[in-house]
């Protein structure tokens, strides 16, 4: 009985061992998972942080004046136009609020070479005016596209300068003009105002930015008295500037963003 068993058991084995190449042929085949891809980190251009630079270009200015003794009656009018060379420098700070936002301030300070000399019909005075210095403080909103950055900005602008009245000959005029030939008057002018412009900024190195920026600058109105003369001149001053400027930036260097 027992070599019954024991043969059935083998006979059993045998056919197992038979089939299996057979069911195993069967089966599907295994599924190998792949490993993720690895994604380089993309570089990007990082415009936040402090930076100083320096700026040239020129500037086209108007301005409209009225003329009045100091008792308020009126003499005369008129305008002028001049252009000049400017130049100065600038600081700011830039921050990203967004992957291609970027806010900022920035305050800047040009000097200029704005004159002009303004005759009086009758050859009897004239007022030459002169620009020294202006400036401005303005916010600028940007987008980035890499090492580029185009904005927007706007903000407070101020100017120095002075008006110097001579008077060339002694008249006879209503009202009178007390001032005998020769007398020589200067009033110092401080206008304030506002800016508003726009500009290219090009990120040359991973420290180093050049630009092109135009502002347009409304710098409001101011009065200039003489005394000596029975006279005082109340004039409206705008002006436009278009400037290059090279900037250094203290942020880190190009960095990777994933």
């Amino acid at each position: 009985m027992r070599k019954l068993i024991a043969a059935a058991f083998i006979s059993n084995l045998a056919a197992l061992a038979f089939a299996a190449p057979g069911f195993a042929a069967d089966l599907p085949a295994r599924e190998y998972a792949k490993s993720p891809a690895v994604v380089p980190p993309v570089p990007y251009y990082d415009w936040s942080g402090f930076y100083i630079g320096v700026n040239v270009g020129g500037s086209w200015g108007h301005g409209r004046s009225t003329s009045t003794a100091l008792d308020g009656t009126f003499v005369s009018s008129g305008s002028r136009d001049d252009s000049a060379v400017i130049g100065g420098g600038q600081v700011g700070y830039n921050v990203m609020v967004a992957p291609h936002v970027l806010l900022g301030v920035e305050a800047d300070v040009d000097a200029s070479s704005a004159r002009s000399t303004v005759t009086s019909p009758d050859g009897s005075n004239s007022f030459a005016s002169k620009l020294d210095d202006f400036g401005t403080v303005r916010g600028r909103v940007g987008f980035t596209q890499d090492n580029w950055l185009f904005y927007g900005t706007g903000g407070f602008a101020w100017s120095q300068g002075s008006v110097t009245r001579t008077q060339i000959a002694a008249v006879t005029a209503v009202p009178p003009i007390p001032a005998a030939a020769g007398t020589v008057e200067t009033a110092s002018t401080t206008r304030t105002g506002w800016a508003a412009g726009a500009g290219v900024e090009w990120g040359i190195t991973p420290n180093w930015t050049a630009r092109v920026e135009y502002l347009y600058l409304d710098l409001g109105t101011a009065t200039s008295v003489f005394p000596l003369a029975n006279r005082q001149v109340t004039s409206s001053s705008t002006m436009s500037i278009a400037r290059i400027g090279v900037n250094y930036k203290f942020g880190g260097p190009v960095v990777a963003r994933y």
